[in-house]
């Protein structure tokens, strides 16, 4: 994911950071510093190293919710 879509996920869950406090989480996910969050980055930041079971698991479910296979999740909020 890129810093746009990491920060529209952070106002989407009401997770209230400055810009700056934003940026830097987003670069301790960003190992890489490919200006890009993968779904192991995103993984390892969240839950630290995973075993090859839980990894798996993880990848699974992901692609599940991956409906393209761009490795980006899309969540829709619709308000009726």
């Amino acid at each position: 994911m890129s810093y746009n879509e990491f920060a529209k996920a952070l106002k989407d869950f009401k997770i209230n950071i400055t810009e700056e406090e934003a940026r830097a989480a987003f670069c301790e996910f960003d190992r890489d510093n490919s200006g890009r969050i993968s779904i192991d980055e995103f993984i390892r930041g969240v839950r630290g190293q995973m075993n090859s079971f839980r990894a798996d698991l993880v990848r699974k479910a992901f692609a599940i919710l991956d409906k393209d296979g761009d490795g980006v999740i899309r969540v829709i909020i619709s308000f009726y």
